[in-house]
């Protein structure tokens, strides 16, 4: 909404399962679902995607094109997770976690597993990890503070 001015109003739901009845149903109009929600009823012609925000096509979805190819030139959001200790944890133990944790991702069945969902496995040592999750923090920052969201209780 910030970069192309569009005005929507968000319609909080407790879960994605709710939120993809009512877009099927056509109570929503647009909905940005994570891919293993949407796979199968975009197969079966129930919801119809109009552009992914990865930076590549999916081939999960083969004929759906990227954002930014089709209105938000540069334009990328992906979902990620990663695995948080406490603060203070020793250097070496992490070094061991992230070690485990790269090298898990680049396991062949576990990333054609992980791919069917619509995953991809990236696997990011500890330091490019930070580096990333500041990055993301930043991202984020700008668009709150631009877009004056408050925090509720």
């Amino acid at each position: 909404m910030l970069e192309t001015g569009t005005k929507m109003v968000n319609v909080p739901y407790k879960g994605g399962g709710a939120a993809l009845t009512d877009l099927r149903a056509s109570t929503t109009q647009v909905m940005f679902p994570q891919l293993p929600a949407v796979i199968a009823l975009a197969s079966s012609g129930d919801v119809k995607p109009l552009a992914v925000t990865s930076r590549y096509w999916l081939p999960q979805l083969p004929d759906v094109p990227t954002l930014s190819e089709t209105v938000l030139p540069g334009f990328h959001v992906t979902s990620w997770n990663v695995l948080l200790a406490p603060k203070g944890l020793p250097d070496d133990i992490r070094k061991t976690l992230s070690d485990v944790l790269v090298e898990a991702v680049k396991d062949p069945q576990l990333t054609e597993k992980m791919r069917k969902l619509g995953i991809e496995p990236v696997g990011m040592p500890s330091a490019e990890a930070d580096a990333f999750f500041e990055q993301e923090l930043q991202r984020w920052k700008r668009v709150i503070d631009t877009s004056g969201i408050k925090l509720e209780h």
